[in-house]
């Protein structure tokens, strides 16, 4: 079986969608994608690593530690620190 997944990507001040097809299934839940400061913080789960987050610059670097965290608003919580005190 086979999932078309579409995503965005920033890129030049804009974002572009991008389709992929994947034939196994993944892992991996995102919780929550939210835009702050001009970046954006992904907070996801999954089994292997628990709850993480990414962080994605404007210009579309991704940044994101690889510590565990037990529920997804420490991840949450430590993702907005991060971009906090680096903005």
């Amino acid at each position: 079986m086979k999932r078309i997944y579409t995503y965005s990507r920033y890129e030049n001040g804009c974002f572009t969608s991008i389709q992929q097809a994947h034939s196994t299934m993944t892992t991996t839940k995102i919780h929550s994608v939210v835009c702050i400061h001009s970046r954006v913080l992904v907070v996801f789960y999954t089994l292997d690593k628990c709850w993480q987050f990414r962080i994605v610059s404007p210009d579309g670097t991704i940044f994101g530690d690889y510590p565990i965290y037990y529920s997804a608003e420490a991840a949450a919580k430590a993702g907005r620190g991060s971009i906090y005190q680096n903005h």
